[in-house]
């Protein structure tokens, strides 16, 4: 049955993660030993989704706090565009709810409150430096400048994906805590994060999972395919509408 109201899509779009509309986190209530339930969802204050039920079209606007720090105007721009592209580029995606596809565009805007805390840096050393988002300090994405010798087409590349992937650990916390975003969604150890015997290598054909780590003993690929070919999952992007404040247009 096509959905037509917001309450069919609401009940398809729990079903299609996996948690029916009746499921609750709990929290603990003051000076109690008791536990209530309470709804989580919906309710994320640096993401919002417009759907438009009659085109089937999603617009998912998320909100991201870029710090500039120590950066120069034009350096800061830059990396805080690159950054907005990256996560707009793989974010953004079909899905299947209940048997219709939506499309959804995911935007990333820059907002000073109710955001998700990103340092922005640039590493001049040749070493290449890694980005983070544990959820526990300020995310960091950071340009590798060094790596690349310079700001250029390879580290502009590499800097989009790594932007869109770390965002996406803010989206696997907030859906899944710390056990889904810090395990890669199970392909690595929890705080070595390194990956396990059991992890695959890259699929040689079709999409990469953006937020999965692989093993290159197994099957490598190109930066090329690499930057090509990863997306965020369907089931992420699905999360990701999940967890958003949801509006309805006709």
């Amino acid at each position: 049955m096509a959905i037509q109201t917001e309450e069919e899509f609401h009940q398809a779009i729990h079903n299609s993660v996996g948690i029916p509309s009746r499921t609750y986190t709990r929290r603990r209530i003051r000076n109690s030993r008791r536990r209530r339930k309470v709804l989580r969802v919906h309710s994320n204050k640096w993401a919002n989704s417009i759907i438009n039920l009659t085109t089937k079209v999603i617009t998912v606007n998320v909100y991201i706090d870029f710090q500039q720090n120590s950066l120069s105007n034009a350096n800061y721009l830059k990396l805080k565009n690159l950054a907005r592209n990256g996560i707009a580029n793989y974010w953004s995606r079909i899905i299947n709810i209940a048997g219709e596809n939506y499309s959804v565009n995911v935007s990333a805007n820059h907002r000073p409150s109710q955001s998700i805390d990103v340092d922005l840096e640039i590493e001049e050393d040749s070493e290449y430096a890694r980005s983070h988002n544990s959820g526990l300090v300020d995310a960091s994405f950071i340009y590798n400048k060094g790596a690349f010798r310079g700001m250029n087409s390879f580290a502009d590349n590499d800097f989009k994906l790594v932007s869109a992937h770390e965002f996406g650990h803010s989206v696997l916390e907030y859906f899944g805590s710390s056990d889904l975003s810090w395990t890669h969604k199970g392909s690595t150890n929890k705080y070595l994060q390194n990956v396990k015997s059991s992890t695959p290598g890259y699929p040689s054909a079709g999409e990469i999972d953006l937020m999965k780590y692989y093993d290159r003993n197994k099957g490598g690929v190109s930066s090329a395919d690499r930057y090509h070919r990863s997306i965020a999952d369907e089931i992420d992007v699905r999360r990701l509408v999940w967890m958003s404040k949801l509006s309805f247009i006709q």
